[in-house]
């Protein structure tokens, strides 16, 4: 009766460790940048945000979160329309990652946004045949 017992209990555990084990979907930080990248293609604004955001908060040792920044403040700042949430990331990205190299192109939209002129589609513009 013991070893009956015994072996019930195994049988059950089994299953529900088995049970409890299921394959759990890990999204790793390029495939996050893949998805922020498409939503952003198809106007999907917000979505991109909220997913440039997500690697900012779940790889805070990224070497890349110089480049979530920079892809929210021009989200924001570009598309929709939030210029002072812009200011603050563009700042941030600035301030923690000095030697990016989009710290160039983040001062850049800084100024734009402070002068008040639409200074990137004039670039735009001059840049195009």
């Amino acid at each position: 009766m013991v070893y009956k017992s015994f072996w019930l209990v195994l049988c059950i555990l089994t299953i529900v460790f088995l049970g409890c084990s299921k394959e759990t979907q890990v999204i790793n930080e390029e495939t996050l940048f893949e998805q922020a990248n498409k939503a952003q293609m198809v106007q999907n604004y917000g979505q991109a945000v909220d997913i440039y955001q997500r690697i900012i908060d779940d790889y805070p040792d990224s070497p890349k979160l110089d480049k979530a920044l920079f892809m929210i403040g021009y989200i924001k700042m570009e598309n929709l329309n939030e210029k002072e949430d812009a200011l603050s990331y563009f700042n941030r990205l600035i301030e923690k990652y000095p030697d990016s190299d989009l710290v160039d192109d983040a001062q850049f939209m800084i100024e734009s946004i402070e002068s008040g002129k639409d200074i990137l589609s004039k670039f735009k513009n001059k840049t195009s045949p």
